[in-house]
């Protein structure tokens, strides 16, 4: 389940705006093939439906909403309970 809290999924892919920013410093003195995965992993996550902060009005409506879609979810990995009656 994907989120963008504050962040645009365009700037997660392109690594623009306060994301890029944040992302170059996290960056500065690791290893390029892991800067590499890193930047892969994050160009795949933007393309990913998810959630989008800005498109709600109201936070807490989001959260419920997204708890609720996680119980939903969880259910169904969990199914109906194995004990017969």
């Amino acid at each position: 389940m994907v989120i963008f809290y504050e962040v645009d999924p365009s700037d997660v892919k392109k690594l623009t705006g306060h994301f890029g920013k944040v992302f170059r410093k996290t960056c500065a003195g690791k290893i390029k093939d892991d800067i590499v995965r890193w930047r892969q992993a994050l160009a795949k996550v933007a393309t990913i439906a998810g959630y989008h902060s800005t498109n709600w009005e109201n936070e807490a409506a989001m959260i419920e909403q997204i708890a609720n879609d996680i119980s939903h979810k969880l259910n169904k990995f969990t199914g109906p309970s194995s004990e017969t009656p």
